[in-house]
């Protein structure tokens, strides 16, 4: 069954799609609150730097983060009381000097009480952050978990060594374990011994040439029954520990037979067990993580600067899961954690706000995996969400158009204005000719259209050498554009299947995309592009899928000052739903 792949904020997918108790493993790389240039998702998105940055700034949707969660959620939204306790003191305790913590905390912890309800009783959370907001990471989970479903802290090495003059160089992130409950499932992971170590350790060598190390046959406490002197196969008798031995006669008899007992050469040596070499899994892992790193010559990145290594999404995953089990990742950034689910014989959920990022996905997983194994959900398949798309993200918008009408966003995004008007492009071959033609596509999404965007994409086609020119506009354009296209002339190498492919500079409006009404004037060779999303899936009892309430578009209004919440007594927030307004589109 095909994984759920939504696009769309992890609170509004968590709390509308997600059954309670559903979930078996939740693992979450939010952005961190360090470095904000850094830990952009996508080194070559500038809206994914905006998109972070707002994140964590004190706004309206941080600002209804912390009334819900003092006093103010939803009937159906149940804070612990600690977690509300917890906030209303962070806040007088960071004052207005430290707003934006306060910001990643309100959105973190409102979101860590949704993944507490669809974690099922046995089910674990693995929250992965840095050491400037472990700490305060980490009561948010004591006051959503209990202290006492605390599991362990472990230390992921991430980097080889960083210079710095003034402090000790940074290069470990910090991963919080915590179960639902203390019967969370935890199968123990090893390493490999490191050769020196095997070395130095099964120095000794059997008949059969097996490397092994001796192990202690004393009892570690007193054990009446277990004490009885032993004749071994060679005719020696050899006396207990004053503990007695770890096993009975028969056991012992047994690891004789086997040739698993190890004889001291010196008379009155003590007896002793093999440990075989070939035997053993290696070291159990701890809470030092020094052994996975992701190369930047590696061939697993994607281009995402806070990409982790599959491998230490593999071992949380075989570590606190099973084969069929349901793992979460509500931050899924460049899909690690699905990969390494869907590869491990997991069902999985992948959310995340930017439909970049879950292109990104797509595209990975249809490498990786011979058939399709993902089911997409939250981008837009009609008119109004196209439209509240093209209104409340614009550039994501852009990235949609371009691959829903076959093309392919250019590499290296570049900032608003500085794009030369080229969104997209895409290579065709002449139905007749075979020869490949280049084809660039500029989005627009407002409601101001005007003749000046055509001539535009005329003036980069020609500077750029390429064959045609489209325009994709949200709204329908007018009719002054439309005669400025046809007068850009035609080409005489189209096809006369249709006569609006001879025009170089062509208008597509987002509805004749989505009623798969365009027809392209030649035959789409543009590396691999998701412009048709699957047929949706029914899942029964894990995930819900119900539409998420339409939004209706407000008119833009001027930015609001600085919150009130985050200064006011509690009995003074208030949410806006409280207000009987609808809240602005939530941000991640």
């Amino acid at each position: 069954m095909p994984g759920d792949l939504y696009y769309g904020d992890n609170l509004d997918v968590l709390r509308h799609k997600v059954a309670s108790e559903s979930v078996d493993l939740i693992y979450l790389d939010p952005p961190f609150n360090s470095d904000r240039t850094y830990n952009r998702i996508h080194k070559e998105s500038q809206a994914q730097e905006r998109a972070f940055y707002d994140t964590w700034t004190w706004d309206d949707a941080a600002d209804r983060a912390f009334a819900e969660l003092t006093g103010h959620a939803p009937a159906t939204v149940r804070v612990p009381p600690a977690l509300s306790d917890m906030m209303r003191a962070l806040r007088d305790f960071m004052g207005t000097a430290h707003r934006d913590t306060m910001a990643y905390l309100a959105m973190m912890s409102i979101r860590l009480v949704e993944m507490h309800r669809v974690l099922r009783p046995a089910g674990s959370l693995y929250l992965h952050c840095d050491p400037t907001a472990s700490h305060y990471l980490k009561m948010a989970l004591d006051a959503v978990f209990g202290h006492d479903n605390f599991l362990s802290e472990i230390i992921w090495k991430r980097y080889g060594a960083h210079g710095n003059s003034s402090r000790y160089g940074a290069v470990h992130d910090v991963i919080l374990f915590y179960g639902k409950t203390r019967s969370a499932p935890f199968n123990k992971q090893f390493v490999p011994y490191t050769d020196e170590y095997a070395e130095n350790r099964f120095r000794h060598v059997d008949a059969a040439g097996r490397h092994y190390q001796e192990q202690n046959l004393s009892n570690p406490s007193y054990r009446p029954n277990l004490i009885y002197p032993y004749t071994a196969s060679n005719g020696i008798t050899y006396q207990p520990h004053k503990n007695g031995w770890k096993c009975d006669l028969d056991r012992m008899q047994q690891l004789d037979r086997e040739g698993r007992l190890h004889f001291p050469k010196a008379t009155g040596g003590r007896l002793r067990m093999k440990m075989f070499l070939d035997e053993c899994e290696g070291v159990p892992v701890q809470d030092v993580w020094t052994d996975i790193d992701l190369p930047s010559t590696s061939k697993e990145r994607t281009g995402y600067q806070t990409q982790k290594p599959l491998a230490l999404l593999e071992r949380i995953i075989l570590s606190s899961s099973n084969a069929g089990d349901l793992v979460l990742d509500p931050f899924c950034g460049c899909g690690t954690t699905v990969e390494a689910a869907e590869s491990l014989g997991r069902k999985w959920i992948g959310i995340d706000i930017a439909i970049r990022a879950v292109d990104v996905i797509k595209d990975r997983l249809d490498e990786k995996f011979t058939k399709r194994v993902w089911t997409e959900y939250g981008e837009p398949s009609d008119v109004d969400a196209a439209a509240h798309l093209a209104e409340t993200n614009p550039y994501d918008f852009q990235w949609w158009a371009v691959r829903r009408l076959g093309g392919q966003p250019p590499k290296g995004e570049k900032k608003k204005g500085g794009d030369g008007g080229i969104d997209g492009e895409i290579t065709l071959r002449d139905f007749d000719s075979e020869k490949r033609r280049r084809v660039i596509i500029s989005v627009k999404g407002g409601h101001n259209l005007n003749p000046d965007f055509v001539k535009a994409l005329k003036t980069t086609v020609d500077m750029d050498k390429s064959d045609y020119g489209i325009l994709v506009t949200m709204y329908e354009p007018s009719p002054g554009m439309r005669n400025v296209a046809r007068d850009c002339g035609m080409v005489p190498w189209a096809s006369a299947q249709d006569g609006k492919l001879g025009h170089r500079i062509r208008i597509v409006t987002v509805p004749e995309i989505l009623a798969g009404t365009v027809q392209l004037p030649g035959r789409n060779e543009t590396p691999r592009s998701h412009s048709v999303p699957p047929p949706v899936e029914a899942r029964e009892g894990e995930t819900l899928h119900l539409p998420f309430a339409p939004r209706t578009p407000k008119a833009k209004q001027r930015k609001p000052g600085p919150a009130k919440a985050y200064e006011a007594a509690p009995t003074e927030v208030r949410t806006v739903a409280e207000k009987g307004g609808n809240p602005p589109p939530s941000k991640r």
